[in-house]
């Protein structure tokens, strides 16, 4: 959803205009064993270089990365918000601030929000899916490998799943084409490059809906090898 409010109805534009895909962007659950990621969509729809000036969060458990500074008129760009759940080893809700400033006259400042329910070590998880993607085969060249998350619906209700964001080296996925019924299981295949100490760091996002509403849960991406582990999909200790 763009935001224009700040912007006088019916007014010509003159000079750059800062336009973004969204205000805000809800992570859903994170296990804390790495870091998520999402990209905001930052647009010129002004007639005039739009300059970005800085970019900033509220905490430092959130780093951001900007890929263009300078927009010509109808050019965009990716700001990619990264928050560190793992910095909060006892989980909880928490939401965080980026302020973005630029050279936009009418409204130079913006601010925007990304949030996430961080489940700690032993937690559950409705219907959904693993703690983490480990990668440890740094041997496919910039190929990739496919990985297969199996995901167990013990809630009560069928579960749909989409995909909403892949970040980094999470490079195709493909989920399962029917929905899940209550009981069930489903596969989503994951193909992920090999580990190069990306920035931002990798992750996923998957949609998990029913007629109750939808589900968020987004699963890090981390060097299975530095970390200890035997490589790929790490399962969640309880999953209910």
């Amino acid at each position: 959803m763009r935001c224009c409010s700040c912007y006088p109805p019916g007014q010509d534009w003159a000079g750059p205009k800062l336009e973004v895909s969204e205000d805000n962007w809800e992570f859903g659950d994170a296990p804390n064993a790495g870091a998520v990621s999402h990209t905001f969509k930052l647009t010129n729809a002004g007639n005039a270089l739009l300059k970005i000036l800085s970019v900033s969060a509220s905490c430092g458990c959130t780093s951001t990365k900007v890929e263009n500074q300078e927009l010509k008129p109808g050019e965009s760009t990716g700001i990619t918000a990264t928050f560190n759940s793992a910095a909060y080893p006892s989980g909880g809700r928490y939401v965080k601030q980026i302020t973005v400033l630029t050279d936009d006259s009418i409204a130079p400042s913006k601010i925007l929000t990304i949030g996430a329910t961080v489940c700690a070590t032993e937690y559950t998880w409705g219907g959904t899916t693993p703690r983490v993607i480990e990668v440890r085969d740094t041997s496919s060249k910039g190929k990739g490998s496919w990985q297969v998350l199996e995901i167990q619906n013990q809630t009560a209700l069928t579960q749909k799943v989409t995909v909403l964001e892949k970040v980094g080296q999470v490079a195709e996925v493909k989920v399962p084409g029917k929905a899940i019924p209550s009981g069930g299981k489903g596969k989503v295949r994951v193909k992920v490059g090999a580990y190069h100490n990306p920035y931002p760091p990798s992750s996923l996002t998957l949609r998990l809906g029913s007629q109750e509403g939808e589900r968020r849960v987004s699963i890090p991406v981390t060097d299975g090898a530095n970390a200890g582990a035997s490589g790929g999909i790490q399962p969640p200790k309880v999953l209910n």
